[in-house]
């Protein structure tokens, strides 16, 4: 992944991943998050980068981008119908051989609640069927998952 590639951070909140892509001098990258008050302090702070609020959950996810991240939001997306749009909306956001690298708990021992979900691997993996899977790491308490868009 290059600076020159096209970012999209799903759930991008208080702009933790903004600052990291903005330090390592990417052009492109747009954050929405469901959170208007988040998206728009960072509107202020990083006013070359593009924000919006949006429920991905609901509603499409518009352009086409080269790496997509999504840390630490698909546990809060608990209705599995919500869910799946949100995958199917970033699968067809990602550009043919893009990447894709989203998170969920990984802590076994940690019950699912009323604003949290966990989610097996072999779930994203048959939700997310246009993409393939890469590997799978463990990243500050969560599984952080790497799919692809190759060329099939």
């Amino acid at each position: 992944v290059t600076n020159s590639c096209s970012v999209l951070d799903v759930g991008c909140g208080v702009g933790i991943f903004t600052a990291h892509f903005f330090e390592k001098g990417f052009r492109t990258y747009k954050g929405v998050d469901l959170t208007k008050e988040l998206t728009d302090n960072l509107k202020k702070k990083y006013p070359k980068y593009s924000f919006e609020q949006k429920d991905v959950g609901r509603e499409k996810i518009e352009g086409s981008y080269d790496l997509v991240i999504m840390m630490s939001v698909t546990q809060h997306i608990i209705d599995d119908r919500y869910f799946r749009f949100a995958m199917n909306s970033i699968q067809n956001a990602l550009n043919k051989n893009g990447f894709f690298f989203v998170t969920d708990i990984a802590d076994a021992d940690r019950r699912d609640s009323v604003y949290t979900i966990r989610r097996p691997l072999g779930y994203y993996k048959k939700v997310l069927d246009r993409l393939k899977f890469m590997g799978m790491i463990e990243f500050e308490g969560l599984n952080l998952f790497c799919f692809n868009k190759n060329s099939r």
